[in-house]
């Protein structure tokens, strides 16, 4: 068996009734040469001849009872790839239906005794290929999830299986990784509370306190920034409901504005979305409000540390972004600076501090209280730890090929958290900035209007020239 790191296992206790901690993306396939649209069977046909690329995909999750012991992945011995790929045969009109079928598939809970993922393939009239790919945030973040990616994807349109692709082929599960039986289990539950959560306890705290004992003195900011949120509409209890929308500009956008004052790229998608939301708010005729608190996601994949064998190797560094009445280059200056002093508060805790906190806190109580603060809409009541979610991945400047199908577009999709009404996650590829925006329509109101407004904010920008 394989264990579940604490922030693995973290976030698969923090799937909530209406909160489910999956991500994924939309890939649109050109039919170039006369292909027509990929079926499920030759998808399931690819999975199947590459399998030893995906090996991580063939698993589930056994928990083991009373909470005690760590989640751990297993082989599932009846796996399916019917399953787990399925497509609709009804041509939609991509326009208008396939932000509805995206939201409608990430709220579909997936069965917790499969592998934690699912794939949906739809087909407009002109013969394209939407392929919609949903997994479980506990399996993969957005680094490794491209990892996958790029064990199924092609960097030229000749499709070459790497063996022959049959279901026959398809390799027995190894016995050692099966479902263990209660003695085994049991005996697990204790060696993992003996091994794992009591020196996590020990560690946290020592890390704590030195931490609180770092030379530059960052601890007592990180702590003061916790549920700094803002109360406002895009934050509180989450309702069973998403709407999902998706922007793509030129990356050259991006890139010039940030040049403007030599920041990052990241810093400069956060200033837009920061102007986009001033724009949201006063279109909508809501109170004017100085500030919102993003959650930015870190990437700590390349990194040296004490947990490589975690699928989630992140941080998160809480952002004040300016929303108040400024030009478009104090905004990238406020927000730089911001990210700036958020990333010292995040690196004074470091990674580990969040590791040995899921290690020690990753048990099925977190999921009963998720639901149940949903169930009493507490989180409307309080402060919010943070408003929304903005997160950019690094991607590629070069074509990919699925199938022999070139994909034209990957855009990518990121989960709620409760307490937070918006998830913009952004990705590059070739030479555009794909947006996808989910939100709960309980909390974002209009989610038409926030397009419309990062547009018009993009317009600002690239239009802004420096004068000195």
């Amino acid at each position: 068996m394989e264990k579940l790191s604490g922030m693995d296992a973290g976030f698969w206790y923090l799937h909530g009734k209406n909160s489910p901690m999956y991500l994924g993306a939309v890939l649109k396939l050109e039919p170039e040469g006369g292909c027509p649209g990929i079926s499920a069977a030759e998808l399931i046909d690819l999975f199947t001849a590459r399998r030893g690329r995906l090996l991580a995909l063939t698993k589930k999750v056994w928990t083991p009872r009373l909470g005690i012991g760590f989640p751990h992945w297993i082989e599932d011995e009846e796996f399916d790839l019917d399953y787990h790929i399925v497509s609709d045969p009804e041509p939609i009109d991509p326009t208008y239906e396939l932000d509805v079928r995206v939201a409608e598939f990430l709220m579909a809970h997936l069965e917790k005794d499969r592998p934690p993922w699912q794939i949906r393939l739809f087909y407009d009239r002109e013969g394209r290929t939407f392929l919609i790919v949903k997994l479980h945030h506990a399996l993969l973040d957005g680094g490794l999830g491209l990892e996958l990616l790029s064990g199924v994807v092609d960097l030229e349109p000749d499709f070459h299986p790497d063996t022959a692709s049959s279901r026959q082929n398809m390799p027995s599960n190894p016995p050692s990784v099966k479902t263990p039986n209660p003695v085994d289990a049991g005996l697990e539950s204790i060696i993992d509370l003996v091994s794992g959560r009591i020196p996590a306890l020990l560690n946290l705290k020592r890390r704590v306190s030195e931490a609180k004992n770092h030379p530059e003195g960052h601890f007592g900011d990180a702590i003061g920034s916790l549920f700094s949120g803002t109360k406002c509409e895009i934050s509180g209890t989450l309702s069973d409901q998403r709407e999902f929308r998706t922007l793509s500009f030129p990356l050259a956008v991006l890139s010039r504005h940030a040049a403007r004052l030599n920041t990052t790229l990241n810093n400069a998608l956060l200033s837009v979305i920061a102007g986009a939301m001033k724009r949201y708010f006063d279109e909508r005729g809501l109170d004017p409000i100085e500030s919102l608190v993003a959650l930015v996601p870190i990437s700590l994949r390349g990194q040296e540390d004490g947990n490589q064998d975690s699928k989630n190797r992140l941080m998160g560094m809480l952002v004040k972004l300016p929303t108040g009445s400024q030009s478009a280059i104090e905004r990238l200056d406020s927000t730089t600076r911001a990210a700036i002093n958020a990333r010292k508060q995040a690196d004074s805790l470091g990674s580990e501090v969040l590791f040995e906190l899921g290690t020690l806190v990753a048990t099925p109580l977190i999921s009963l209280a998720v639901d149940f603060a949903n169930e009493l809409s507490l989180l409307d009541s309080i402060r919010p730890l943070f408003n929304l979610v903005i997160s950019n991945l690094a991607g590629v400047d070069f074509p990919l090929y699925l199938l022999g199908r070139r994909i034209s577009s990957i855009i990518p999709i990121g989960p709620l958290a409760e307490g937070s009404g918006l998830n913009v996650t952004a990705y590059s590829y070739m030479d555009q900035m794909e947006l996808g925006v989910m939100s709960c329509p309980r909390l974002l109101k209009d989610p038409d209007l926030l397009v419309v407004s990062i547009i018009a904010e993009l317009d600002e920008v690239d239009r802004f020239e420096v004068t000195v």
